[in-house]
């Protein structure tokens, strides 16, 4: 029983009681899920997270985990299904995250409402980008989105995205704009007839 310990202490002493730095400053429901999904299985990781965060947002954390799990939210795989948490959870997951961003309305492309959101600074300003995406654009995004979050969340490459999702990114950067409502010209017509 002895020997493990004694011809590899410093690794066993490694890996039981590696510190984690807690991140700086209070921390909301939003951020608290952000830092545990960043900590992956490392229960150290997510405990400093949870140290980390203000006390109220620790339990609304808690209040929504505890319902998407209780309501089946999850697949095999552990990815959350957000039709059913918004179903099932609406309120818990509000109390935690906040409101949800408006529908989509406008006429932005997938590729312009990434533009738009690679240059927000606020969840206002990140907002009022879907607010203005174009259902199909909102949609698409969502898409790639979805894949890149799903198969490339524990892979650093670089290049995973493009490898793993490139259906979906190339049909979120290929959307073609709507045409303009209204009554159009016969060059316009032609020009949208041959996109």
């Amino acid at each position: 029983p002895q020997c493990p310990q004694i011809q590899c202490g410093a690794e066993i002493q490694a890996c039981f009681n590696h510190v984690v730095d807690a991140p700086a400053g209070p921390q909301t429901c939003g951020d608290l899920n952000n830092c545990i999904n960043e900590c992956g299985q490392n229960q150290i990781c997510q405990q400093a997270c949870r140290a980390a965060a203000d006390p109220d947002a620790v339990v609304a954390y808690d209040t929504a985990l505890n319902c998407v799990i209780g309501a089946d939210c999850f697949d095999d795989e552990g990815n959350f299904d957000q039709a059913c948490g918004d179903a099932n959870c609406s309120a818990e997951l509000e109390a935690c995250f906040g409101a949800p961003p408006p529908p989509p309305a406008g006429n932005l492309t997938c590729g312009e409402l990434n533009d738009c959101l690679s240059a927000c600074n606020t969840q206002e300003s990140c907002d009022a980008c879907f607010a203005a995406a174009s259902p199909e654009g909102a949609a698409l995004f969502q898409d790639a989105s979805n894949c890149i979050q799903q198969q490339c969340a524990n892979n650093p490459d670089p290049l995973c995205p493009q490898a793993q999702c490139e259906a979906e990114i190339t049909a979120c950067f290929d959307q073609v704009a709507p045409p303009a409502a209204g009554p159009q010209t016969c060059p316009e017509i032609n020009d949208c007839l041959a996109q």
